[in-house]
């Protein structure tokens, strides 16, 4: 029986510790590490007939291991965060390649590791 490990989160940094030691969402900005959220609104519709349709459900229900949110994050991150850290080494911010490179090669193992989930 094969189990489905939980993936590390790269999201942590819009969490913080409380006094109890139990996390919590803060909002705006993380007066800790003095930095501001980055957001994005994202909408799907589909006609419910479509494979789209099928994505979204599955998405709305989880897997059992993630929600819905984390679950779109990671595949953005296997597909766009090279790219991202690429456009922003490209832009003069503070990026080196070494990053972009070692960003590059997190993603693609990543994805295959996906490839050989979706294998199985």
């Amino acid at each position: 029986m094969t189990t489905n490990k939980k993936q590390p989160k790269n999201n942590d940094n819009n969490r913080q510790h409380n006094s109890s030691g139990s996390r919590r969402l803060s909002e705006g900005t993380d007066t800790n590490r003095q930095r501001q959220y980055k957001n994005l609104t994202l909408r799907l519709r589909a006609y419910s007939n479509t494979v789209d349709a099928k994505l979204i459900i599955y998405l709305q229900k989880g897997n059992g291991v993630s929600t819905s949110k984390e679950m779109v994050l990671q595949a953005l991150r296997m597909c766009w965060l090279p790219l991202a850290y690429q456009a922003q080494a490209n832009a003069d911010v503070q990026i080196s390649d070494k990053e972009v490179r070692q960003v590059g090669l997190i993603s693609c193992h990543a994805l295959e590791q996906h490839l050989a989930y979706l294998r199985m």
